[in-house]
């Protein structure tokens, strides 16, 4: 139920009556008045950042957001809060790919524009594509692509706004603030290189009949949009141009910026050694969550003993119980069996899987006998391997030697996780040639004294999945028989 919310996010919004006012023709943009709409997109991304208030819907059954756009990055991150409570509460980012959203109500009747923490949450995150062209997709999906592609690094095509009939409305005041208000196309026009357009991806905000109305300051920031997202559904945007918080992006997003770089001499040392250093911290406890398409969730815990080369963990999918599952991976390869009951022994009650029981975490201690089903990394390689299959190769695995990695790694960001401190690299396998530095398949989380803390895998929807290391006590693991 709750994936389905997630894909279907406000798909449910009511439409309401067009406003009751009689529209304002105004009178065709002046060559300058264009020209400062023109660079409506440039003003975004030279300033790079602004809060915002939306609300979307007519009284009664309107969702009100409230949050941030990062123009440079691009991402959004907002709080959600309908009319009335459901599937439209929630946290929500948005890259041009992808939506994340985190159920749940934040505000009330008496507080919609609740302001989302500045420290998102960093679990329970359910990611779907972005899907603003599609007819399953959420009407919200077309004001997250409006807001995301307001940005340029160059002026758009003020002779085509006034030949495409873009208008002058009025001047006004917007919280004692003179501003003009013209109406013009979601997408504005990019200006002609020779005799072609400049190449840009096609509009995905709101329809192509849709105009938007811009409210631009004298600086031709723009200050507030009014469009339709369908019809009769309308949407206004505030912009708080001096709110200047730069939000960050949750983990399933990338997490922070990356600045790649090729490794120097002394890292590309350190990660050559980090499989020495594994081995003398032996292991520890695993932590695992991957997204699943479309806005699904896997999540796994268990052990992982890097001198025995061997992970044993509990998958389990929220959503779908019956592909709740054991897995066991070493040297050869992956197996996996259904979950059964769990006696008080700690033992399964039956050979026979039941969707309903799910083993305690962590799972026992014991493996089942019987009932295992396993693939070998050399399958792997020719039938291809799920996200969790990868992470748990390139945890167990190594990453070559010193010369291999000054080729293949790169430095992405210093960061943290739980307090300690770690570099996060990336390192780019044998099939990843002419792969861009920063785009590569895997992640990896290194501590000062070389020990992996994290690894991450970027997933077929360009989502990110993660396997957290906590060292620690191992119990013996036997191999399932």
């Amino acid at each position: 139920m709750a994936a389905a919310a997630v894909v279907g996010l406000v798909n449910g919004l009511a439409s309401c009556s067009p406003r009751s006012r009689p529209p304002d023709r105004g009178r065709p943009i002046a060559m300058a008045e264009a020209q400062r709409l023109a660079t409506v997109r440039l003003r975004d991304q030279r300033d790079g950042h602004a809060g915002f208030r939306a609300t979307v819907g007519g009284p009664g059954a309107a969702v009100h957001l409230t949050g941030w756009v990062d123009w440079r990055r691009p991402l959004l991150y907002l709080g959600s809060v309908g009319d009335r409570p459901g599937p439209a509460d929630g946290l929500v980012q948005a890259v041009p790919d992808l939506v994340a959203a985190r159920l749940g109500r934040l505000g009330s009747a008496d507080d919609p524009y609740h302001r989302p923490p500045a420290d998102p949450p960093t679990e329970g995150w359910r990611v779907r594509r972005l899907s603003p062209d599609s007819p399953t997709g959420s009407p919200l999906d077309s004001l997250f692509a409006l807001l995301l592609e307001l940005r340029a690094g160059a002026p758009d095509d003020a002779g085509a706004l006034v030949a495409g009939g873009a208008r002058f409305l009025r001047r006004d005041l917007l919280g004692g603030v003179p501003v003009d208000v013209m109406t013009g196309p979601a997408a504005l026009p990019v200006p002609v290189m020779g005799p072609r357009l400049a190449a840009r991806p096609a509009p995905s905000g709101p329809p192509a009949a849709s105009q938007v109305t811009y409210w631009l300051d004298e600086g031709a920031r723009l200050r507030r949009l009014d469009t339709y997202l369908r019809k009769d559904l309308p949407v206004r945007v505030d912009f708080n141009r001096d709110d200047q918080a730069v939000p960050a992006a949750i983990a399933p997003l990338g997490g922070a910026p990356v600045v790649p770089r090729p490794v120097t001499v002394a890292e590309a040392g350190l990660l050559a050694r980090m499989g020495v250093r594994d081995r003398t911290a032996r292991g520890g406890r695993l932590t695992i969550e991957v997204p699943l398409s479309p806005a699904g969730l896997l999540r796994a815990d268990g052990w992982l003993d890097w001198r025995a080369t061997t992970a044993y963990l509990a998958a389990r999918n929220p959503d779908d119980p019956a592909q709740d599952a054991l897995v066991w991976a070493d040297r050869n390869g992956v197996s996996t069996h259904p979950v059964a009951p769990i006696s008080a022994a700690g033992v399964p009650a039956s050979p026979r899987p039941t969707p309903s029981a799910v083993p305690t975490s962590p799972p026992p201690a014991q493996p089942p006998p019987g009932g295992w089903r396993t693939i070998t990394w050399a399958q792997h390689d020719t039938q291809g391997s799920s996200d969790l299959d990868v992470l748990l190769g390139a945890a167990l695995g190594g990453v070559g030697d010193a010369a291999t990695l000054r080729k293949r790694a790169s430095w992405l960001r210093a960061d943290d996780l739980d307090g300690v401190p770690v570099t996060v690299y990336e390192i780019r396998g044998a099939a990843e040639t002419g792969t861009a530095p920063g785009e590569g398949l895997l992640r990896y989380w290194v501590d000062r004294s070389g020990l992996l803390r994290r690894v991450e895998v970027r997933t077929g929807d360009r989502a990110y999945g993660y396997l957290d290391v906590s060292v620690g006590p191992v119990p013996a693991l036997s191999p399932p028989r």
